[in-house]
């Protein structure tokens, strides 16, 4: 199952974590008999497609594994045109803390600079969009 293996990679690569989360998601309606055998396997074969072009990706970019975590949830997820330059800005928040993951004074830097960014780029529901990466990257 493509899940098991991104879940194991979630360390090195935590953008994968909403793709293994869908292909559980299609794992569960396909036993309830919700999806037939061939929309389960297209829909994870897109799936799979998409964590072969995210690791592509990831490889291209500068970006930490944080910062290429928000830009692969805004690019594809939101399907944010302008999520590259704010995923560099992410990452400059991101190494000014490096310990934000285990320290709360860092975690609440972070969150408020974020909000600044996604602020600033006209992004919507940012409330919804700093609590969903920063609790996407803190599973890992």
């Amino acid at each position: 199952m493509p899940s098991v293996r991104i879940a194991r990679r979630s360390k090195e690569a935590p953008y994968l974590i909403p793709i293994g989360e869908r292909a559980e998601e299609i794992a569960r309606q396909f036993h309830e008999g919700q999806l037939d055998t061939v929309t389960a396997l297209e829909e994870l074969t897109k799936l799979r497609e998409e964590a072969l072009a995210a690791d592509d990706a990831r490889k291209e970019t500068k970006l930490s594994v944080d910062g290429f975590g928000v830009y692969w949830l805004l690019r594809h997820r939101m399907e944010l045109d302008e999520a590259e330059p704010i995923a560099e800005a992410a990452d400059r928040v991101f190494d000014a803390h490096p310990h934000w993951k285990a320290a709360d004074a860092e975690e609440r830097e972070v969150r408020r600079s974020l909000y600044k960014v996604l602020l600033d780029a006209k992004v919507e529901n940012i409330t919804e969009v700093v609590g969903g990466l920063l609790a996407m990257l803190k599973s890992t």
